[in-house]
């Protein structure tokens, strides 16, 4: 059956689990360690750690996040200034300009101010985006 055909309380409850069920746990378990036990990796993004964002815990909260939006996947990021900062890197790329509020939160508004440049991204603050874009 597909996922998406699948209604929200079953993607909830089951998308994401880990197979085979890590030492028999009908849910998963959550795993508080930052440190796992070293084996060879494929690639760097293979290595669990928790700040990469690949583990248990990580996995099986990205799958159903992906399943409850009917998406491919999910991220989950540590933190929203980190959701933001991602976000904007993903959409924007050099020679790109930005229109913003100029009541953004102050990270984010420090973050277009200050570091768009080095990204060769330029940005104007507007008070009224709503007027600005129907000028």
């Amino acid at each position: 059956m597909n996922n998406k055909d699948l209604r929200i309380d079953t993607k909830l409850v089951h998308t994401g689990d880990p197979e085979p069920r890590v030492l028999g746990a009908v849910s998963p378990p959550i795993f508080q360690s930052a440190n796992y036990e070293y084996v060879p990796a494929e690639s760097y993004h293979d290595i669990p750690y928790i700040r990469m964002n690949n583990t248990p815990n990580h996995k099986a909260l990205h799958a159903k996040l992906a399943a409850l939006e009917n998406a491919e996947s999910a991220l989950v990021t540590a933190s929203g200034m980190a959701a933001i900062t991602t976000t904007l890197l993903s959409v924007l790329k050099t020679g790109d300009h930005l229109l913003a509020q100029d009541s953004l939160y102050g990270g984010t508004l420090d973050f277009i101010s200050n570091e768009f440049e080095g990204f060769g991204i330029t940005c104007d603050l507007i008070d009224d985006l709503v007027q600005a874009l129907a000028s």
